[in-house]
């Protein structure tokens, strides 16, 4: 009994150092999307190709998505640089799947982006969030930073 005793202590105080928390404090071990959410306001979103370029605190990042007519086609989505910055959900509109935001992972203290179609530039939009902290593991399981800006086009 002495052995399971240790054996259940052993793995309940690993278990808290993987949760980054003390043993006796409870933390929930979900991986919270801590970023800076560019949600994209715009209406008209035509098939073709559109490409979006980050500077984010002087790090570049660029994502290309493919736009189909047919809205059974899925998007196609290639990041440089997924860690940096990604164009995600896609949300069905008008019988077309659409992006609806833009992520800059790393809580970017200045964001520009640009945003083109067919290699022609069609919005751009500097930004300075302002972030909220929040603990979604729990109290003393780590921070996350969240902001949200716009970019209307």
């Amino acid at each position: 009994m002495k052995r399971s005793v240790g054996v259940l202590l052993g793995i309940a105080t690993a278990a808290g150092a993987l949760a980054g928390c003390e043993l006796g404090h409870a933390c929930n071990l979900m991986l919270p999307l801590c970023a800076l959410r560019i949600d994209l306001a715009h209406e008209a979103w035509e098939p073709g190709s559109y490409s979006f370029r980050f500077s984010l605190d002087g790090e570049h990042a660029h994502c290309d998505v493919e736009l189909f007519a047919d809205p059974a086609t899925l998007p196609e989505v290639d990041c440089s640089n997924p860690e940096l910055a990604s164009v995600t959900p896609f949300a069905f509109h008008d019988l077309q799947r659409t992006p609806e935001a833009l992520y800059a992972y790393g809580s970017p203290r200045e964001a520009h982006v640009i945003v083109e179609r067919e290699g022609v530039e069609i919005a751009s939009g500097s930004f300075h969030p302002r972030y909220e902290v929040s603990e979604p593991n729990g109290e003393g399981c780590g921070d996350c930073e969240n902001a949200t800006e716009t970019l209307a086009f």
